[in-house]
């Protein structure tokens, strides 16, 4: 997966998962959507997660969403970041999927918005 968007927009985003070839037979645990500069990087600079609500199921089976925010990016200096997507239930990882994101640069910052 390949994200390129402007540094301190809100990019939404749906990806579908599936389990040989149809929407998971079974919920689950958590997923998470980890951000860093490099691998290597102990710290993320922007996580989400099923658990907490910010990725979650649409209506269609299978098919999950997520949003990054403005203030995700806001601070962050533009260039390329790398990303997984970590799939997990009962407990064990059962899929992983690794992207990247691109962010460009912007006129209108974050706080220049609504003024």
């Amino acid at each position: 997966m390949e994200i390129v968007m402007a540094r301190g927009d809100l990019e939404a985003r749906t990806f579908v998962v599936t389990e040989n070839g149809r929407p998971p037979a079974e919920p689950f645990d958590n997923i998470y959507l980890t951000v860093k500069r490099s691998p290597k990087d102990r710290e993320a600079l922007i996580q989400k997660k099923l658990s907490d609500g910010t990725i979650y199921e649409t209506e269609t089976a299978g098919t999950f969403a997520f949003e990054i925010e403005p203030e995700d990016t806001d601070g962050l200096p533009y260039g390329e970041y790398g990303f997984d997507l970590e799939f997990f239930r009962d407990g064990s990882l059962k899929k992983t999927v690794v992207g990247r994101i691109t962010l460009t640069e912007e006129y209108t910052h974050h706080n220049n918005e609504g003024a």
